[in-house]
């Protein structure tokens, strides 16, 4: 589980270069909910957790959507 997160923070980080500021923000606001989804690392291995995990990532995706459409017009 924080593998995941890892790796999606360290995509999010390495596509911002190549991004317009539109998207850098949007990219912005998805990071700070991710890192809301991590919670605390001892937790990570209770079996709740990957669709509590799932859940909060599902939730970031639906949050900064609207963001990311308004840059492509």
């Amino acid at each position: 589980m924080q593998r995941l997160l890892l790796t999606l923070f360290v995509t999010l980080s390495a596509s911002v270069w190549a991004q317009s500021a539109c998207e850098a923000t949007c990219n912005q606001q998805a990071s700070s909910c991710l890192k809301q989804c991590a919670g605390d690392p001892k937790d990570a291995s209770k079996p709740d957790q990957a669709k509590r995990l799932m859940d909060c990532l599902k939730t970031c995706e639906a949050q900064v959507k609207p963001c990311r459409e308004g840059c492509r017009k």
